[in-house]
């Protein structure tokens, strides 16, 4: 029979130096009806993602420029339309 314990991966210790902050975590784990760790391993996660993708977005202007781009009619390349419509000729696929 397995644990409880088996699926978890990983653990993060910490410590609350003040008990007012340790009041107020309980408090919003109960309000939220959630254990305190489920509560704050949301908000944490929740707070990584927001750090994260803050750095890892593209600049607006940059992302429009892209959108156009692809958005635009495809350019027409004469020798390159030329060579994929000849046929094909060869003998490696068998």
């Amino acid at each position: 029979m397995a644990m409880a314990s088996d699926h978890l991966r990983g653990r993060i210790d910490i410590r609350v130096a003040n008990p007012s902050d340790e009041e107020r975590l309980r408090l919003a784990a109960s309000l939220a009806d959630v254990p305190v760790t489920r509560f704050m391993l949301g908000a944490s996660l929740e707070r990584a993602g927001e750090i994260i993708g803050s750095h890892t977005t593209v600049p607006a202007a940059y992302f429009d420029q892209l959108i156009k781009a692809l958005e635009a009619p495809a350019e027409v390349v004469p020798r390159l339309a030329a060579q994929s419509a000849r046929p094909r000729r060869s003998t490696w696929l068998g």
